[in-house]
């Protein structure tokens, strides 16, 4: 009896996580993601592709691209403190 409940505790919680990340990911957009970069900063986000709607499923595929927006080339720290947010918007494309 206690096996099985810990059994069904365990197994709510994993549905109620899940269901919560699709939850949250239906209301999520680029301004969302945006908050994941850091502050004071001017970025330069380039989203260039093709969608193939031949088949069944429609297909994305295509480059996506932030940079901060200066001539200068960004840094490996500031590729790092994007990437959360690059990782968020490549989820909105899929």
């Amino acid at each position: 009896m206690k096996r099985q409940y810990i059994l069904g505790l365990v197994s709510g919680i994993a549905i109620s996580s899940v269901l919560v990340v699709n939850a949250a990911q239906t209301n999520t957009t680029i301004e969302s993601c945006a908050q994941l970069l850091p502050p004071d900063e001017i970025f330069e986000l380039d989203i260039n592709g093709k969608i193939d709607t031949n088949g069944k499923n429609p297909f994305f595929s295509g480059d996506l691209n932030l940079s901060v927006g200066t001539e200068i080339e960004d840094t490996d720290i500031q590729r790092e403190e994007m990437v959360p947010f690059v990782n968020c918007v490549k989820s909105l494309l899929k």
